[in-house]
């Protein structure tokens, strides 16, 4: 996956903005889960059981 694409995926799946002057940030793992910790409020593992809630049907889907 390409750098724009992750931004248009993170915005997509977790409805954040993510300017372009920020992309600097975002540019390892460890600063992008920082930095959408920071953001959203919750961390990567959080988000990770919700999609595999959501891919079982056990709660709503975030589209």
């Amino acid at each position: 996956m390409d750098f724009p694409n992750l931004v248009t995926t993170l915005h997509e799946r977790l409805d954040v903005d993510i300017p372009e002057a920020d992309y600097p940030q975002i540019a390892t793992v460890a600063l992008a889960e920082a930095y959408l910790v920071d953001r959203v409020g919750r961390t990567a593992a959080e988000a990770c059981v919700d999609d595999r809630q959501c891919a079982a049907g056990r709660m709503p889907c975030k589209l």
